[in-house]
């Protein structure tokens, strides 16, 4: 399972999620082309992000061995 983005560098809370949407393990909580993608990244830099996309991917899907920094390590 890969890394949250935001464990990688500092990013806005809507940013985090729009790529954890196109990260999702499940092709169907994934967005459903790059157009999608690039429009949702877009809204969320211009904080803009619609609430609805939450529901889209499991976000805490990440372990919490996954999330401690010692793991970067």
């Amino acid at each position: 399972m890969p890394l949250r983005p935001s464990l990688l560098a500092p990013l806005p809370p809507d940013v985090d999620l729009v790529l954890a949407i196109a990260m999702a393990k499940a092709p169907e909580q994934r967005f459903d082309s790059g157009a999608e993608l690039a429009d949702a990244l877009e809204a969320a830099l211009a904080g803009k992000l619609e609430r609805a996309l939450g529901q889209r991917a499991a976000v805490g899907t990440w372990g919490t061995a996954r999330l401690r920094p010692q793991a970067l390590r």
